[in-house]
């Protein structure tokens, strides 16, 4: 909207504008992210009470900004602040879905643990090592479990 006040920056943008046009006087070459990247670290190890003359300063223009803006109101009555009016979105229930059925290499890692405790590397190795006959056994069960779910849940979106 034309005429309206802008925000005022925040502690770490004053500080940043300031170092950041220093660091360029001292090295043009420097590169903008190199540049953020150091004055990041400065300011993170800036003294409390350079941090707090920081913040004096911006609590003026904050002050200046309410003023400003309140008149602004005042002038423009039909001026509605997107920020006040921004709302959450919803999300729409999720419309429920089938349960899914377990990979081949699942039904093996589900077969494996219950016997002993095995760590997931372990079983990774193991699975790796079998021959395609024997993958073959668990791709049928995996396949046999999808059909079973996709029976029994004849209204459900089914998820692959």
């Amino acid at each position: 909207v034309p005429g309206q006040p802008k925000k005022p920056l925040s502690s770490y943008m004053v500080y940043f504008q300031k170092e950041f046009k220093k660091m360029k006087e001292n090295d043009p070459s420097i590169s903008v992210i190199q540049a953020t990247k150091i004055v990041s670290e400065r300011f993170k190890t800036l003294s409390p009470k350079k941090k707090l003359k920081l913040q004096d300063e911006v609590k003026d223009s904050n002050e200046t900004y309410k003023c400003k803006m309140a008149l602004f109101k005042e002038e423009h009555p039909d001026f509605v602040d997107s920020a006040a009016t921004k709302t959450k979105s919803t999300k729409s229930p999720k419309e429920p879905s089938a349960p899914t059925a377990r990979s081949p290499f699942k039904i093996f890692c589900d077969e494996r643990t219950t016997s002993e405790s095995v760590d997931a590397k372990h079983l990774r190795e193991e699975w790796t090592g079998l021959d395609d006959y024997q993958k073959v056994c668990y791709i049928h069960k995996s396949k046999r479990e999808f059909l079973e779910i996709l029976i029994d849940n004849e209204d459900l979106k089914p998820t692959v």
